[in-house]
């Protein structure tokens, strides 16, 4: 018997630059093209990818530009506060006023499927699969971003402290095959051959 076909969509993340990513997801939404039934989402691969499961054209694209020229979410002059160089609680504040997902509508369409975003336990370093919900959605979206210096550095969960998803599992291809999936699509901003390091992976650095 033909195993049943089981396809996983994982996206990676890396700051600014994953309006790349949301611009490939943009042309998967135009063309209808849903095929998938897990997704995992990295960092600021799972923000792009949670406007793609909730059907919201350009939304990723146009909250990056918005908040990329804020300074209230990006100021060196706050680099060395409680919430670092990207203050989070404000993107998930402006986020939820300007460019709210439609949290319904993930639920809808994601009935049936699989959907996690990748995060960091802090205090052991191993990767975590969160399973979002509507209660705590952006929750898990500050959990998968916060690093040390430039964010607020952790957000804890349920008790658990949580950092960055990048540090533990970057592209979670692996995790997604362990999920059962058997032909995984990736998609990542970054070309073949980078190396993660705090900066680059923030898009700061060149």
């Amino acid at each position: 018997m033909k195993k049943q076909e089981k396809i996983a969509l994982v996206i990676e993340g890396g700051g600014f630059k994953s309006v790349f990513s949301a611009g490939v997801l943009d042309a998967f939404l135009i063309n209808k093209f849903q095929p998938f039934d897990i997704y995992i989402g990295v960092s600021s691969g799972a923000m792009c990818l949670s406007y793609y499961v909730a059907n919201q054209y350009k939304a990723y694209f146009s909250l990056s530009k918005e908040v990329s020229i804020n300074k209230k979410f990006l100021s060196y002059k706050h680099a060395l506060s409680e919430q670092g160089y990207m203050d989070l609680n404000f993107l998930s504040k402006y986020a939820k006023e300007h460019n709210p997902l439609d949290l319904q509508n993930i639920k809808e369409s994601t009935e049936n499927k699989e959907l996690y975003i990748v995060a960091t336990n802090l205090e052991n370093g191993e990767a975590v699969y969160l399973e979002p919900n509507k209660k705590n959605y952006y929750k898990c979206l500050q959990a998968t971003s916060s690093l040390p210096f430039f964010t607020k550095g952790s957000c804890k969960i349920n008790g658990v402290n949580f950092m960055d998803g990048a540090w533990s599992d970057s592209i979670p291809a692996k995790a997604a095959a362990d999920f059962g999936a058997n032909k995984i699509i990736v998609i990542r901003p970054n070309p073949l051959g980078y190396k993660l390091n705090g900066l680059s992976y923030l898009g700061l650095a060149a």
